[in-house]
C-alpha cells in the first residue's frame, strides 16, 4: 500500500486527538480527584449522618467538599454535603437527606461541573431552578443561598484545553440571580470578588485553574461568613 500525504495528514490527526484525550485524562485523574468509588461511597455516609433544624448544610461538588467549613466558620452546626465531580443533577438526586433534616440554611454551590461537561447555558440553569424549586416548596423554614460558579483560570492546567468560557459562566451568573430575586432567594455574587482581567484570580485557585487554593478559601470564608452568622 502505497502511503500518501493524505494518509499522512490523517495518521497525524488522529495522533494528536489520542495524545488529547490521553493529556485531558491525566489531568482530570491529577486535579478533579473524582472517583467513582469513592464518590458514590461519600453519598451512602451522608445518609447515615444526622441533620436537624438547627443545622446549616453547605451542599455541591469538589469545591464544597474541600471547603474545612466547621474549622474556618469555628461553628459546629455546618455540615458539608459537597461532592467530588457532582453537577447540578447529582445535587437535585440527593436532596431528600436536606428535606428530611429541615436545616436552618441551605448554601448551594453547584454549576461548574456542569459547564466543564459542556451543558448548555439554558440547561444548567433549568437544573438549577429544578433545586431551588423543590427547595422551596419543601423546606419552607429554611434560608436558602445560591453561591454564583466562579471564574476559571484559562491558563490552568485542567482548563487550558477545554472550551471553557468566563462569558458563559457570567451569563449563566446573571440569569440565575435574576431568578434568585424573582422567588425571594439569596443570591451571593462570588464571581466579581474573585475575577481578576477576565478570568480567576491566580492566587485564589491552585495550578490546575478550577479548584480553589488556600488562600481563596480563606478569603471565600471572609465573604460568606456575614450571610453564615446573620
Amino acid at each position: 500500500m502505497k502511503i500518501t500525504s493524505r494518509h499522512l495528514k490523517i495518521f497525524l490527526a488522529i495522533t494528536v486527538f489520542l495524545n488529547f484525550i490521553l493529556g485531558y485524562k491525566v489531568v482530570k485523574a491529577k486535579y478533579f480527584r473524582y472517583v467513582p468509588d469513592i464518590t458514590y461511597d461519600r453519598k451512602n455516609l451522608f445518609e447515615h449522618l444526622k441533620m436537624d433544624s438547627s443545622c446549616i448544610v453547605f451542599i455541591g461538588n469538589s469545591l464544597t467538599n474541600q471547603f474545612e467549613l466547621t474549622e474556618l466558620f469555628r461553628n459546629v452546626k455546618i455540615r458539608n454535603r459537597g461532592i467530588n465531580g457532582d453537577n447540578s443533577v447529582g445535587i437535585f438526586d440527593r436532596l431528600q437527606d436536606l428535606i428530611q433534616s429541615q436545616p436552618k440554611k441551605i448554601f448551594i454551590e453547584s454549576g461548574i461541573n456542569d459547564v466543564l461537561q459542556g451543558a448548555g447555558k439554558e440547561k444548567i440553569l433549568d437544573e438549577c431552578k429544578k433545586i431551588l424549586d423543590k427547595l422551596q416548596l419543601s423546606c419552607k423554614t429554611s434560608k436558602i443561598y445560591v453561591q454564583s460558579i466562579l471564574p476559571v483560570y484559562k491558563k490552568g492546567l485542567a482548563i487550558k484545553n477545554l472550551p471553557v468560557k468566563n462569558e458563559t459562566i457570567k451569563e449563566i451568573n446573571k440569569n440565575l440571580q435574576m431568578y434568585c430575586n424573582d422567588h425571594g432567594i439569596t443570591f451571593i455574587n462570588l464571581y466579581d470578588k474573585f475575577e481578576l482581567n477576565g478570568q480567576m484570580n491566580p492566587k485564589y485557585c491552585i495550578a490546575d485553574g478550577l479548584h480553589i487554593s488556600a488562600e481563596g478559601y480563606i478569603y471565600l470564608t471572609k465573604l460568606l461568613e456575614p450571610y453564615v452568622n446573620e
